[in-house]
């Protein structure tokens, strides 16, 4: 209705100094026309309101993809959204360097006056936002999907980095939530995110630059997440299949302002490995019971909150921990990641995994703090460092299976003993009987 009223009189004004009418008289006009709109300009009205509000009807391919789902409704848990989606990505198109590929944009440019000058001025504007925004995340202070590698984006997750957020202080505040706009800052950062794991002749490749930078950006959507699924579980079904089964019938069975709200409530991300943790977690109080998402060094991970209003609030906030492990392993390319759930050829349970996960990756974190702190730490080559890394974690495992009475068969690991350790570094604290360095 404020997008309908808005145009409306927009259009109005239009109409009055087409007639040449000034003063009282285009005041009288304009009056007249807002009140009692003829045909054709409350048409023009009415399809502003849908085009501001992304109800404009769609294409063929869209409406094919609706006609389907409207006809298989099973069809509906990967595509529940087709309309609305479609037109957000024209939207944001429409403000980017890629409006001239649209037919309804080329159409506006062609009607001339009015029409032209609005399609000319939401490209430039667009574009010229999308250039501010890549010089954002050349400086460090807005983010895109973040790096493909599930290694480094753990570590980065572990100190506080957040995708699609914006910087402010030590905090990240996300605006993933803030389409269309969202879209338009989301692949102008990733743009810039992409080139840093890509040749000079790829980089050069503007096209496939872009076209990558969208296509990252449109498989972090919400809106998209049930398609993203789908195509994970059929592309891997072993790797992507349970997780896709779990967020489905997790979904069905409770509704999204329900989950909104255990999220809300609870202190903590929650592991899911079944179907039945993932309608829990989904529950305001029976989370509770599940256990606590851990980061990559096997510490809880914590919901700070949102800004303003929790339930109600789309901006998700993190703090950056500024820590020295978090900075070293990723300038090192160092392998922080799970250890393996097979000890002594036994599969481990959940909780003895969850256990395992947090003590290994609490004595890795705590030993390779001191190790960095060391005054020789900087007197080692980075192979050297890396080796140094590869020892303490493999020893921390050990003395992680000692302690909580699992099997030393080997498993994969090193045999526990460590180089000589530079100049004043000392290992973390050991639970009673554990040994770390056997010579």
């Amino acid at each position: 209705a404020v997008a309908r009223r808005s145009e409306l009189a927009s259009l109005a004004i239009r109409q009055a100094h087409k007639e040449g009418l000034r003063g009282k008289a285009a005041k009288a006009r304009i009056a007249e026309l807002t009140d009692n709109p003829p045909a054709d300009l409350l048409e023009r009205a009415m399809d502003f309101a849908r085009y501001q509000t992304f109800q404009r009807p769609v294409g063929d391919i869209a409406g094919g993809i609706m006609r389907a789902a409207n006809r298989h409704p099973w069809l509906k848990l990967a595509v529940p959204f087709v309309r609305t989606p479609t037109n957000i990505v024209k939207y944001a198109a429409e403000r980017s360097p890629l409006a001239p590929m649209l037919k309804s944009w080329r159409e506006d440019f062609r009607a001339g006056g009015a029409r032209r000058d609005l399609a000319i001025a939401r490209a430039s504007m667009g574009t010229g936002l999308a250039l501010v925004i890549t010089n954002m995340a050349h400086n460090g202070l807005i983010t895109g999907g973040g790096p493909l590698d599930e290694n480094a984006r753990g570590i980065l997750r572990a100190d506080g980095w957040q995708p699609y957020s914006i910087k402010v202080g030590d905090k990240w505040i996300s605006y993933q939530r803030l389409d269309p706009l969202a879209m338009t800052l989301g692949v102008a950062a990733d743009y810039v995110e992409k080139q840093s794991a890509m040749t000079d002749r790829q980089k050069d490749d503007l096209a496939m630059l872009l076209t990558a930078s969208m296509i990252q950006n449109l498989s972090d959507k919400t809106w998209l997440s049930g398609l993203s699924d789908m195509l994970g579980a059929i592309q891997d079904p072993v790797r992507h299949g349970p997780a896709a089964m779990r967020r489905t019938a997790a979904s069905i069975a409770v509704p999204a302002a329900v989950g909104q709200l255990a999220r809300t409530v609870d202190d903590a991300p929650r592991e899911q490995k079944t179907i039945s943790e993932a309608v829990q977690a989904r529950i305001p109080g029976l989370s509770d019971n599940l256990r606590p998402s851990l980061d990559a060094w096997g510490r809880e991970r914590a919901n700070e909150g949102r800004v303003g209003p929790d339930i109600a609030s789309p901006f998700p906030v993190s703090t950056q921990r500024h820590e020295a492990i978090n900075d070293e392993a990723l300038r090192l390319g160092l392998k922080v990641t799970d250890p393996s759930r097979t000890v002594g050829g036994a599969r481990l349970s959940d909780e003895q995994f969850h256990a395992y996960k947090q003590l290994a990756g609490g004595l890795t974190a705590s030993g390779f703090n001191q190790l960095i702190a060391s005054p020789g730490w900087r007197d080692l080559t980075e192979a050297q460092q890396r080796k140094a890394y590869e020892k303490l974690k493999d020893a921390s495992r050990k003395a992680a299976r000692e302690e909580l009475g699992l099997s030393a068969r080997d498993t994969g690991d090193d045999d526990g003993k460590l180089p000589p350790l530079p100049k004043g570094a000392t290992l973390p604290p050991l639970p009673p009987g554990a040994t770390l360095i056997e010579n």
